[in-house]
């Protein structure tokens, strides 16, 4: 908590809903208005929605604000393999304030930290970097 964010209640069971329910796709997390708790802002149940869905709306609703999000990421690895992977995303765009990069940045080791079973982290500052390609290729390796 080395920015003085705390996770909340809320997110702590959203991860574990997501790890062991897989009933739902992603959450978007955002910093409280107050700035002293990360909680969910977005939960996707619709198990259809893909990353490009998840894409869409970071660049659609958040051009100039950071997020972080949890994304039940379904994909065929080069051997042509059915795989799941849990990833972290951190969405810090390059339109987003210095101020909000920064408290999101000194925030994301506190949220880590309560998030057992994390097998990936993701960053993007970009709309040019939410393609799925890119987040597969580094599932694969």
């Amino acid at each position: 908590m080395a920015s003085g964010v705390a996770v909340s209640d809320e997110v702590k069971a959203a991860w574990n809903d997501i790890k062991l329910g897989k009933k739902v796709r992603y959450y978007i997390l955002k910093l409280s208005d107050d700035l002293k708790e990360i909680v969910v802002d977005v939960k996707e149940d619709d198990k259809s929605k893909t990353f490009d869905d998840f894409a869409a709306l970071l660049r659609a609703e958040h051009t100039t604000n950071c997020r972080y999000a949890f994304f039940d990421l379904n994909f065929k690895n080069s051997e042509g393999i059915e795989k799941d992977k849990l990833v972290f995303f951190c969405w810090a765009p390059d339109s987003a304030k210095i101020k909000q990069k920064m408290l999101y940045a000194s925030s994301k080791d506190a949220l880590k930290k309560e998030l057992s079973g994390v097998q990936l982290e993701f960053q993007a500052t970009g709309p040019d970097e939410l393609e799925v390609a890119d987040l597969i290729a580094k599932c694969d390796r």
